[in-house]
Parts: structure tokens; C-alpha cells; sequence
């Protein structure tokens, strides 16, 4: 199985020309093809329906939230066939007001897929991010740490399938605490505990918040089987209008996972 994760960066009012970029967007992913797509922060529901239209692989599963919104941000795309889908909402959810606003509008929380055979039981999630060092009121930490152990109380609950996999935006590194206990699961990292950045920096992709970026290894697939290779894809520039940039202010990771 061949697994592409892409934070992509969809949220109209965080980034440029997002009906532009997730259209090169598809090119690239096709160019690629993989298997199963998980893509984080596809904010609109019926970009979500466009990607899956124009994909035309044999399943799609996004959840439509409030005013339009896809269900935590998440959409996956696949050419294996799904036997389950579920998304369930966080009980922590980020702020109304300041960096966690746009999270809790997305009501962030994380998909359980179940497909193939042997079976295999996929979680999709996106993390929010802790925003220590910036101005707040806002444990955005504790709210982090709250997610993955609903996340983890999930996977712990699993008995039957042949194999877990994690995936999606983390937002923490490869040291902290968080991966540490999915370690503990016998979760491992596909990339063997890389530090390398997934996140673009601000010279390669416009920011409209403002601030540098922090550059670290946020994005992750994790699987219990292991054997599997990995590379990060999506570093290329493209033209959109008068400037050139990536597809996101994240890379892509492309996983080519061995057998259960």
C-alpha cells in the first residue's frame, strides 16, 4: 500500500489561491499515485467533493461540518475500498478567539478508517498546535496533550485489525512526549525518528499571519507493521500568478508500506 499524507494548506483565510494550488495540487498527487490520500486542513466540503470527483478512485470519506466546513479539516481519498468510517470530534476543542479560532471552527477530531485485507484500521488526525512562545492566554499544550489521549485511548481499544496506522499532522516533533506514547503502541515512525522539517519556510510559501514559521518535523505516518519505506514529496516551486511557491506551507509524505 502506498500512502501520501499532505497537509494542504485550504483554509481561505490562512493562505493564497487555494482553488489554484489544490488544483496542481490533484495533478501532483496523481503523478504520484498512491493509494490512499489523507489530506489535513481541506476546510471546504465541497472542495472536499470536487478532489473526490476528480480523483474518480473507488472511495471517499470527509464529513460535512457547520456552514460548509469538512469536518475537522480531514479528507481521505482512496483506491482500496473502505469496509468503515467514522470520524469522532475532540472533547477539547482550540479557543473562539486568537490562534486556535480557525481550528475550533474546522471542530478538529480524527477519522477511523477500516480497509483492505488483512484488515487494516487507519486513523486520520490533525493535531492543534501547541503556539508556546507566542502570546496567550490559551494552554494550547494542555489542549494538544487532551487530543492525543482521546486518540490514544481510541488505539489502545483496538484488538482485531492486522495493522494500525497514524496519520496525519501531529504538530510535535519526534521527541516529545506524544510520540513517545505512540511508540509505546508500537506505532512506529515510517521515517525512523527524522527530525527534518515538514513545514515550509516562509521564503518558499507566504504566510498571512505574520511571524516566522517554526521549522519542524510536525506531519507523520505511523504503523504497527512497519517494514516500510518513506520520502517527502512537494518541495517544488510553482507559478501561481505573478510569485512561485509550493502547494502548502507543509511537504508531503509519501509512505510505500510492506506487508501486515
Amino acid at each position: 500500500m502506498k500512502i501520501l499524507t499532505f497537509n494542504c494548506c485550504a483554509v481561505p483565510m490562512l493562505a493564497p489561491e487555494v482553488d489554484a494550488r489544490l488544483t496542481r495540487s490533484l495533478d501532483e498527487i496523481r503523478r504520484l499515485d498512491p493509494d490512499v490520500v489523507c489530506l489535513q486542513e481541506l476546510a471546504s466540503a465541497q472542495q472536499a467533493q470536487w478532489l473526490a470527483d476528480h480523483f474518480g478512485w473507488r472511495q471517499s470519506y470527509f464529513e460535512k461540518g457547520r456552514r460548509d466546513w469538512t469536518a475537522g479539516g480531514l479528507a481521505v481519498f482512496s483506491k482500496i475500498p473502505f469496509t468503515a468510517t467514522s470520524f469522532k470530534p475532540f472533547s477539547k476543542q482550540g479557543p473562539r478567539l486568537g490562534y486556535g479560532m480557525v481550528f475550533r471552527m474546522l471542530g478538529q477530531g480524527f477519522m477511523r478508517l477500516e480497509l483492505g485485507s488483512p484488515r487494516t484500521v487507519l486513523y486520520h488526525t490533525h493535531l492543534i498546535p501547541d503556539f508556546a512562545g507566542r502570546f496567550t492566554l490559551t494552554n494550547y499544550g494542555k489542549i494538544q496533550s487532551a487530543q492525543a489521549a482521546e486518540l490514544l485511548e481510541a488505539l489502545r481499544a483496538e484488538r482485531t485489525a492486522s495493522r494500525a496506522l497514524v496519520v496525519g499532522c501531529l504538530n510535535a516533533t519526534p521527541s516529545s512526549d506524544i510520540l513517545r506514547k505512540f511508540a509505546e503502541l508500537r506505532l512506529g515512525d515510517i521515517l525512523g525518528g527524522s527530525e527534518e522539517s515538514s513545514v515550509v519556510p516562509e521564503d518558499r510559501f507566504p504566510s498571512r499571519l505574520g511571524g516566522k514559521r517554526r521549522l519542524a518535523r510536525l506531519d507523520y505516518i505511523l504503523d504497527s507493521a512497519g517494514a516500510a519505506q518513506a520520502w517527502w514529496v512537494f518541495d517544488e516551486l510553482h507559478g501561481f500568478g505573478d510569485r512561485r511557491s509550493t502547494l502548502s506551507d507543509h511537504r508531503g509524505l509519501l509512505g510505500q508500506l510492506g506487508d501486515a
